[in-house]
């Protein structure tokens, strides 16, 4: 009876360490993601405003 609860304890315990694992990964990849998109939007701004500023000195 002992070596039975002890065992399903371990077995929930188990679960409950992938669950935590996968969940530690899906976060990271998240803010892997964001960190890539974060570094592209700021590209992505500094081409606009070069755009804006040769439009600016074409103009004038």
């Amino acid at each position: 009876m002992l070596n039975y609860l002890i065992s399903k304890i371990c077995s929930k315990n188990k679960i409950l360490i992938y669950i935590f694992l996968i969940g530690f990964k899906i976060l990271g990849l998240i803010f892997f993601l964001y960190e890539i998109y974060r570094r592209l939007y700021k590209k992505i701004n500094i081409f606009k405003t070069e755009r804006r500023l040769l439009k600016k000195v074409c103009k004038v």
